[in-house]
């Protein structure tokens, strides 16, 4: 039986969990929140030499790096697994400069599991700082009630395993821990793999794209805010709504059992529901999405889309 080891630190103590094929993640709700900033010195020390900006040695090429990272997933990322290599056959940096000690594999295993955000920085208080925050009401619930909370699951009636992602309240009464990714059961379903994983299958996954902003989010403090300074409504190209689309109506309108059997997943779908004018309809009259009608922004956005015609654009 193949023994994996894995790396963990809870507040300053550092020990390494044995696991026996074992195929998931252990729990992690006290391990610490693991920045950019936290790693990038590793990189650029053990690792820029080689794979250094502009043949540099002295600063990691984090658009290369990325490209070996797989967000929420250690295990699946070439560069975990070249930095852990117990074969020494691979392994980064090569003998004799490795393997690199391991409370410093530790934090790149926890940096990768907590989403491997490229920007993320930590300031004095220790808060990831970014350029905006992350507006619960309009950028957060929509991909909760579009994937989560629909009828017969995590709704505010069914409550599936006592589970409601209907609202900020439901949300925060079990399924997140502000600050605390790792201890989220909202979160880390989306992060899981087998039985545990959420939204099943055949709902279509949350993207990276989605659950990097909810970390974002949560890393914030997971606060119930509403605001609308991400978005611009002198931008209303389909790309620009289909996001709006893909966060907020996806969810219930894929998949064989779409409701109203009206399927989103594509511009020739949208089209059909833009121009006979049912999509405006709906999401002024706020009928669409159930149980999180969309911000006043992301209305004008669509409805200026429609008006220009509902191009491919």
């Amino acid at each position: 039986m193949e023994n994996l080891l894995k790396p963990t630190v809870f507040g300053n103590l550092l020990f390494v969990i044995i696991l026996f094929g074992c195929t998931h993640d252990p729990n992690f709700s006290s391990a610490p929140r693991i920045y950019f900033s936290d790693v990038q010195i590793i990189f650029n020390t053990q690792c820029a030499s080689c794979h250094g900006v502009g043949g540099t040695n002295n600063l990691i090429d984090s658009t290369k790096l990325m490209s070996y990272v797989v967000p929420f997933k250690p295990l699946s990322s070439k560069l975990y697994n070249a930095i852990s290599n117990s074969t020494n056959i691979g392994l980064m940096p090569p003998l004799p400069s490795g393997p690199i000690p391991i409370e410093q594999r530790t934090k790149i295993y926890l940096w990768i599991l907590q989403g491997a955000d490229p920007a993320s920085k930590k300031s004095n208080g220790g808060i990831n700082q970014q350029n905006d925050s992350v507006s619960f009401v309009s950028d957060v619930l929509p991909i909760f009630v579009s994937n989560c909370s629909t009828t017969g699951c995590h709704d505010a009636i069914t409550r599936r395993e006592g589970y409601n992602f209907s609202s900020y309240a439901g949300l925060l009464a079990r399924g997140i821990v502000p600050y605390n990714s790792g201890a989220s059961r909202a979160f880390t379903a989306m992060n899981s793999t087998g039985e545990n994983f959420m939204p099943p299958s055949p709902n279509p996954v949350v993207t990276t794209a989605e659950k990097v902003l909810i970390l974002k989010w949560i890393n914030e403090g997971a606060k119930n805010t509403n605001f609308t300074n991400n978005c611009d409504t002198t931008k209303f190209t389909f790309t620009d709504v289909n996001q709006i689309i893909q966060s907020s109506c996806v969810g219930c309108h894929s998949g064989v059992s779409a409701g109203g059997g009206i399927q989103l997943t594509n511009y020739a779908q949208v089209k059909v529901i833009a121009d006979n004018g049912r999509l405006v309809a709906v999401v002024t009259q706020n009928t669409m999405p159930k149980g999180a009608p969309l911000i006043d922004c992301k209305k004008k956005k669509i409805v200026k889309w429609v008006a220009a015609g509902s191009l491919n654009n």
